[in-house]
């Protein structure tokens, strides 16, 4: 069961009924208050943005401000226990892994009460040297770290460490009473691991981050500092002491899909604030959980917006391409942790047009693209885009169509890039190799694409994806098509950027086509979404007829720039078969009309079948741009406002049906733990 979401705050509330939307109310009182502590600034010495140079910087952050290490005393103190996990009274306070509630009142060790939990076991903080890290100081009385346990949940936990139990529906562990009667479920324990349930696995994984990243000693971490804190406070940790994995490597991946599946939530930023009071010092990877898949995967971070911009640049600042190519543009910041922020806008929208960074080519000429920083609008940055006549497709080759399914892969195995061949043609894709019936990649992985080392006999034409239809019932996951004339190679961390963007397009069970025109004969798919994408088939189709060839060829120079469709309604392009319905995106929204694109951008970014966290996110940001345009503009998006309803709406209904499931769970275990 997922945890309890709460639906939009009073202040949002305000904002769509300006949007003439009505938003259900929430229906969920709660006494916690989401966290808003001032992050920007206590985070402003983060400069970096992955790897080891971000982690040692956390590192110095959260060792520098921990001014008050907390005594062990202090965690068992009912004062301070209910300030850090309240329960739905002041009678009681949270128990850890089940979340329910237990009596606030300090119990000694006789079971139904609870007591003191190193989630980074005492006995698994050992060095390499056999040195015991921590017992009851230091990382053994950390606030972000101890947390409250029924006393017999805790024992069956014991010092075994975290990972996946087989058989789980007869290993469960459970909280107890007095009377060793089960209070509530809270976990599994077989085989020496214990797995804590689903709705608590990034409770753990982000309290197992923050340890590891805290009391690892400096030189570990590229760090410079170990803080105010004792140097016998510190060591060497490995992952691997504390998740039950054969190698470092897997260890993280457990703990970044655990930190994912289970988002943070209103409990633990209200915790992070608590302990933060008290301390001085905050778990970063609440505050920012994008951090993780920075410093351990394949992400980065957002520089901290305070920083002073000095310039911008461009990259590539030239570029030449044929009528209907594509190009992105990279924008640099300088210093390097300012925010690279930007507006884009052309010289010339009937030779280039640029919408998000990307250009395309229109007619033969030359125009000039320039990108505003949104923070300071004095600095600017400009390419030059020099735009030729398109040449026709390759004519005398053969057409036809291949189909890549999980039959096209003789893969096995983990993670890894295996290749394919269908039809002639071959590739590699890194995909989960013990996957059946399904193609199954995923974001947190160092890799996330499929592409083709080998070329088709003749140019693409089109390709479509269609997702597994049992795993992606409703929503989809976004995927950017790029194609070129050479090939691609295999990746084992990365994905590939070489070529013409074709865009990003939302796939689905029912599929979704791109349709392309050029001479290009090689393709590579990446996955542009979070978490888990499951792929029934791709069908990628080419020709080599020369349809409307030599100088008869008809190229569309009426392409909304908003999105991407054909704006002239006579056109009768096949490549133009969609076209724009009028949300304001004809007029070539450029100069005035920047942030009517940048709402229909925000949201076509609306995430439809993310985590509920992601969905809010994405609809505040929706919003946000919203309130931005003018009434002009506002008459001019009504198909996007109408989107963005129907996203509010369906996020409620949403929140509406795991609220009532939760409620439902709670009202049968000892009053339930209020959410």
């Amino acid at each position: 069961m997922q945890k309890v979401f709460k639906k939009f705050s009073s202040i949002l509330l305000a904002i769509v009924i300006c949007l003439g939307i009505t938003v259900a109310a929430s229906g969920v009182t709660s006494n916690y208050i989401v966290a808003d502590a001032a992050t920007t600034d206590y985070y402003s010495p983060i400069t970096a943005t992955k790897g080891t140079s971000l982690l040692g910087q956390v590192h110095d952050l959260i060792t520098k401000t921990h001014s008050y290490y907390s005594t062990y005393n202090d965690c068992k103190n009912p004062s301070i226990i209910k300030e850090t996990d309240p329960g739905s009274s002041s009678s009681y306070v949270m128990e850890f892994y089940s979340q329910a509630n237990i009596s606030a009142t300090w119990g000694s060790g006789a079971v139904g009460t609870w007591n003191r939990e190193h989630v980074w076991c005492q006995s698994l903080s050992k060095e390499p040297s056999g040195h015991q890290m921590w017992g009851e100081s230091g990382g053994g009385s950390d606030l972000h770290h101890l947390r409250p346990a029924e006393v017999r949940l805790n024992s069956t936990r014991g010092n075994d460490k975290y990972g996946l139990v087989s058989n789980r529906e007869n290993n469960k562990a459970y909280y107890k009473d007095a009377g060793a009667n089960n209070v509530a479920h809270g976990g599994y324990s077989g085989g020496g691991i214990f797995e804590p349930l689903d709705k608590v696995k990034g409770d753990v994984a982000r309290i197992v981050m923050y340890v590891y990243t805290h009391y690892n000693t400096y030189s570990n971490l590229s760090g410079s500092t170990n803080g105010s804190g004792s140097s016998g406070y510190f060591g060497t940790l490995k992952f691997t002491n504390i998740i039950s994995k054969s190698s470092e490597s897997a260890a993280i991946d457990l703990l970044l899909e655990w930190h994912e599946s289970d988002p943070v939530d209103e409990i633990e930023r209200t915790r992070n604030e608590a302990v933060y009071a008290i301390q001085g010092n905050r778990n970063p990877f609440i505050d920012h959980p994008e951090y993780a898949k920075a410093i351990w995967g394949n992400g980065t971070v957002t520089p901290d917006p305070s920083v002073e911009l000095k310039s911008l640049t461009i990259s590539p600042a030239s570029v030449s391409l044929s009528v209907g190519q594509t190009q992105t543009l990279s924008v640099l910041a300088t210093p390097s942790n300012a925010s690279n922020s930007v507006s884009w806008t052309t010289s010339n929208s009937a030779v280039a047009t640029v919408s998000g960074g990307v250009v395309t080519a229109k007619s033969e000429g030359t125009a000039t693209i320039t990108a505003t920083s949104t923070t300071n609008s004095t600095i600017k940055a400009t390419a030059t885009i020099t735009v030729s006549k398109a040449s026709s497709p390759s004519t005398g080759g053969t057409s036809g169509m291949i189909k890549i399914d999980r039959n096209s892969f003789s893969a096995s195995g983990s993670y890894g890039a295996h290749t394919w061949t269908s039809g002639g043609v071959s590739g590699t894709a890194y995909i989960y190799g013990g996957e059946s019936g399904m193609i199954q990649l995923n974001s947190s992985k160092s890799s996330h694409y499929l592409a083709s080392s080998t070329a088709t006999s003749s140019p693409i034409v089109s390709v479509t994806m269609t997702l597994n239809a049992d795993k992606h019932e409703t929503g989809g996951k976004k995927w950017k098509l790029l194609t070129s004339t050479s090939a691609y190679r295999s990746y084992e961390s990365g994905n590939p950027e070489d070529g013409n963007n074709r865009g990003i397009q939302t796939a689905t069970k029912d599929g979704v086509t791109w349709t392309i025109s050029g001479n290009d004969t090689c393709f590579a798919l990446v996955y542009e979404d979070s978490g888990a994408c499951y792929i029934d088939n791709i069908v990628l189709t080419y020709s080599g007829s020369n349809v409307g060839g030599g100088d008869e060829q008809h190229v569309c120079g009426h392409v909304c720039d908003t999105c991407h469709k054909c704006t002239d309604k006579n056109c009768t392009d096949p490549v133009c078969a969609e076209k724009c319905s009028g949300h304001g995106g004809e007029q070539q929204p450029g100069g005035d009309k920047v942030k009517l694109q940048d709402f229909h951008q925000a949201v076509e970014g609306i995430v439809s079948n993310g985590t509920l966290t992601q969905r809010l996110e994405s609809i505040n940001q929706a919003i946000i741009a919203y309130r931005a345009l003018s009434e002009e503009d506002k008459a001019l998006a009504t198909e996007d406002i109408a989107a963005l309803q129907a996203a509010i709406s369906d996020y409620n209904q949403t929140v509406g049906a795991y609220n009532d499931e939760f409620g439902a769970a709670n009202g049968a275990v000892n009053g339930g733990a209020k959410r």
